[in-house]
C-alpha cells in the first residue's frame, strides 16, 4: 500500500514538473514579448536590438532593425536582418515587407552604380508586390529617362509624392523632362537631363546623359567638362575602382581642353584629377594654366567696363 502511494506521488511529480516548466515558459514568453514591445517603442536602433535579445525569433523585431539600418544607408547590415526573416517565416507580412525593402535597396544600389539592367530587374520583382508604390514609380521614371523614353518617364513622375525628399527630386526631373520635349537639338536635351540628375541622389546617372551628349556632338565642350566633373564627384560614393573613374574623368577633361584650350574650369578640374593620380607636375601645370586664364578673363572684364 505504501509502495503504491509513493508511486502515485512520483507520477504526480513527473506530470507536474513539465506542466510547471510550461507555465513558467509561457509567463516568461509573455514578459519577454512585453519587454520587447517597450524597447521597440523607443523608436531607436538600440531599442530594437534590445528587443531582439528578448525575442530573437521575432520577424517584427528583425524587420524593424533592418529598416533602421536601411534608413541609415547601411544596406549590408539591413540585408542580413531581412534575410533572417525568411528563416523565421516565409509567408508572413514581415517577410513580404522585407522582400520589398531588399529589392528596393538593390534598385537604389544599382542606380547609384549606373547599372540600369540590374535596377530594372530588382524593380520588376518589387513591382509584383506593390504595383502602386510611389517610390517604385519614381525609380521607374528615372530608368525610362535613361532609356530616352521621355513620355513614359513623365507619366511615372507626374504625380506628387508623400516622401518630401523624393518629391523635390521628382519636381526637378519632371521639369527637365517636360522642357526637353521642346528642345530641338538632342545634345541639348541630354545636357538638360544630365544637369537635372546631377541635383538628385543619383547624380552618377548624370554621367550617362553627358556621355551621350558627347557622342551626339563630339565638339560639345560643356558636355565633356560636365562629364569629367561628374566622374570626379562620383569618386566618393562609387563602387567602381578609383583608377577607372579617374581615367574617365581625365579623358573627358583632356578632350574638353582640346576643344577649347581657353576655358579655365577645365584646367581647375584637371588639377584635381592629376593630384588624385599622383602626377604633381601635370597638376602644377594645369593649376598655373587655370590661374592664367582666370586672370586674362578678369582683365578683359575690367577693360570692357
Amino acid at each position: 500500500m505504501i509502495h503504491n502511494t509513493n508511486l502515485k506521488k512520483i507520477l504526480i511529480i513527473l506530470v507536474a514538473i513539465p506542466v510547471l516548466f510550461s507555465l513558467l515558459w509561457i509567463i516568461s514568453s509573455h514578459f519577454r514579448a512585453a519587454r520587447a514591445e517597450q524597447y521597440l517603442n523607443e523608436n531607436t536602433l538600440l531599442g530594437a536590438k534590445k528587443a531582439a535579445v528578448m525575442t530573437p525569433n521575432s520577424a517584427k523585431v528583425r524587420l524593424k532593425i533592418g529598416e533602421y539600418y536601411e534608413s541609415a544607408g547601411d544596406f549590408s547590415e539591413a540585408e542580413k536582418e531581412f534575410a533572417k526573416i525568411e528563416k523565421i517565416c516565409d509567408n508572413c507580412a514581415e517577410f513580404k515587407q522585407a522582400y520589398y525593402n531588399l529589392r528596393k535597396m538593390r534598385v537604389q544600389t544599382a542606380l547609384k552604380n549606373n547599372d540600369i539592367s540590374s535596377a530594372q530587374a530588382a524593380l520588376a520583382e518589387a513591382y509584383e508586390l506593390y504595383p502602386d508604390d510611389e517610390t517604385l514609380r519614381f525609380y521607374y521614371g528615372m530608368i525610362l529617362s535613361v532609356q530616352e523614353d521621355y513620355s513614359g518617364a513623365i507619366e511615372n513622375l507626374k504625380d506628387d509624392m508623400q516622401n518630401a525628399e523624393l518629391e523635390s527630386q521628382r519636381q526637378i526631373l519632371l521639369s527637365s523632362l517636360q522642357k526637353s520635349l521642346s528642345l530641338n537639338a538632342k545634345s541639348y536635351t541630354l545636357m538638360s537631363l544630365g544637369l537635372a540628375f546631377s541635383k538628385t541622389d543619383y547624380r552618377g546617372l548624370a554621367a550617362i546623359f553627358f556621355e551621350k551628349a558627347t557622342k551626339e556632338n563630339s565638339h560639345y565642350r560643356d558636355a565633356f567638362v560636365l562629364l569629367g566633373k561628374t566622374y570626379l564627384q562620383r569618386l566618393a560614393d562609387s563602387d567602381q575602382g578609383l583608377g577607372d573613374v579617374l581615367n574617365k574623368a581625365k579623358e573627358a577633361l583632356e578632350r574638353a581642353a582640346e576643344i577649347d584650350p581657353t576655358y579655365p574650369e577645365t584646367y581647375q578640374l584637371l588639377t584635381q584629377v592629376y593630384e588624385k593620380m599622383g602626377d604633381a607636375q601635370k597638376a602644377k601645370e594645369a593649376a598655373e594654366k587655370a590661374t592664367m586664364l582666370n586672370n586674362n578673363s578678369n582683365l578683359k572684364s575690367q577693360n570692357a567696363k
